[in-house]
């Protein structure tokens, strides 16, 4: 029996990726970038709907494959609210939710527009989004802050992190809803989740500034702090919007934000460079380690993914610092789109079933 053709989608500020798989085998990959002249017209993300679907069918016919014939259209999963991890079908009700940015804005929210949407138009493909970022499998006392008012429902990397825990099972051998690890997804957010027979029991925010710094964020901060500053009249709030999740981090410290800079830095011997660039890696140390806690220590292994992978000196203090709760492996070169693929295969296939919003 051939394979199924997969369309997988992932859209980004200023572009969607596309990779068309048949099966596990990709057969097309591209970075559709979109003009900020375009975007700028389409102050709202679902106005850009019909932009980036146009942009895809026109990929399709340049490379002269018919898109009539994709079996599964699946994107990134939006902010749907807390929700049970896993594939969904993407119905009427998520439109609505994803529409309304009813739970929050995000550009993933378009992944669930862009596949109904190509899905009414080609029909014989099915309309999914994998793990959606507002998966919420933690447990009762961890929603709990000390406010009493305020509540967690955590929004973070759950494709990335559950593929990359499924493939840090086949390592050990054992079956992902057997396994207790701590999962490290590293990119320009960071997410640190305790993972536990298959369920995501606890995770950082991602979105709302929990966790650690990285290059662009600022992480976890003294709240009290943070309170003067917001009442200090010297900030706005656009300014300290930037300054947590966009001109934070390493790039506030040091003005640079890509790995090769900050190497760069350490290489020379730059004195602070060195600085922040422990404090960095202390705060990814101490998440995993306290996700190990939740864990209760007992901790099959930790598992290291998304972009920043890559950065071996980066990895590589990590790996120093946190052999001693589990073995390490790092997996590079995270494939978002190949992701996506796996898991429309899977519920094609009928080994998985995709959930549904209603």
């Amino acid at each position: 029996m051939k394979d199924p053709l997969i369309l997988s989608l992932s859209p980004r500020l200023d572009s969607t990726h596309v990779g068309l798989f048949r099966g596990p085998a990709v057969l097309l990959r591209q970075e559709l970038s979109h003009r900020k002249e375009d975007l700028i017209r389409y102050p709202r993300l679902k106005d850009q709907l019909g932009l980036r679907v146009q942009a895809v069918e026109d990929l399709a016919a340049e490379h002269g494959f018919d898109i009539d014939r994709v079996e599964c259209f699946i994107s990134t999963g939006g902010i749907l609210g807390p929700v049970p991890g896993g594939p969904y079908v993407v119905t009427r009700r998520m439109v609505e939710v994803l529409e309304r940015e009813s739970f929050g804005h995000h550009v993933s929210n378009l992944g669930g527009l862009l596949v109904m949407e190509l899905s009414m138009r080609h029909p014989m493909g099915i309309p999914l989004v994998g793990d959606p970022v507002s998966t919420d499998e933690l447990l009762p006392e961890a929603k709990l802050s000390g406010t009493g008012v305020i509540e967690r429902h955590p929004v973070f990397h759950a494709l990335s992190q559950r593929s990359a825990a499924r493939l840090g099972a086949l390592r050990l051998g054992k079956d992902y809803r057997c396994c207790r690890m701590v999962v490290a997804h590293l990119g320009v957010g960071i997410s640190v989740g305790a993972h536990r027979d298959g369920l995501v029991i606890e995770v950082n925010d991602a979105l709302m500034g929990e966790g650690p710094m990285s290059l662009h964020r600022a992480g976890g901060l003294p709240v009290l702090g943070l309170i003067e500053m917001v009442f200090s009249g010297r900030y706005d709030l656009e300014e300290l919007s930037e300054m947590i999740t966009r001109k934070g981090g390493l790039v506030r410290h040091l003005g640079v934000d890509s790995p090769r800079e900050v190497d760069s830095l350490l290489r020379k011997g730059d004195e602070r460079a060195l600085l922040v660039f422990e404090a960095f890696v202390s705060s990814v140390v101490k998440e995993i380690a306290a996700r190990a806690s939740v864990l209760e220590g007992i901790v099959d292994m930790i598992v290291i993914t998304g972009p920043l992978a890559s950065w071996d000196s980066l990895v590589s203090r990590l790996e120093e610092r946190c052999r001693w709760i589990a073995p390490v492996m790092v997996i590079k070169g995270q494939d978002e789109l190949a992701d996506l693929a796996v898991c429309a295969s899977s519920v094609l296939s009928g080994v998985e079933e995709a959930r549904s919003l209603g």
